[in-house]
């Protein structure tokens, strides 16, 4: 009888094969989590622009002769977000969100000679 398996050349091979599959694919999955994390960071920082440019276009329909929030009108975040993301908070102006790994900050700023506000980069 004839016994059936695989030659050590072929397990060596296979095993050989699985290792530059390895090698190649796991740094470009970990590049793919940090691409996510950026992208979901600048998806917080246009959600909460847009949340303040909303604030701002309430106040000028109520007519308000200064429509920009102030840096103590946006808290608690709650009152411009209609649902606040876990790890963001906000104090005194500056935005942190902790994202499971790193805490970001980004500083909300307003002009009140010309009305504009501004947000930095986190």
């Amino acid at each position: 009888m004839k016994n059936k398996g695989f030659t050590l050349i072929e397990l060596v091979t296979v095993i050989v094969l699985l290792g530059i599959l390895a090698a190649v694919a796991v740094p470009r999955f970990v590049n793919v989590q940090k691409e996510a994390r950026d992208a979901q960071r600048e998806q917080l920082r246009a959600q909460i622009a847009s949340a303040i440019n909303l604030q701002v276009a309430q106040n000028i329909a109520k007519g308000e002769d200064t429509p920009v929030p102030e840096v103590n009108d946006l808290a608690p975040l709650s009152k411009i977000l209609n649902e606040v993301p876990s790890g963001l908070s906000y104090t005194g102006g500056v935005f942190t969100w902790y994202d499971g790994q790193n805490t970001y900050t980004m500083t909300y700023s307003v002009n009140n000679t010309d009305q504009t506000w501004s947000l930095s980069t986190w």
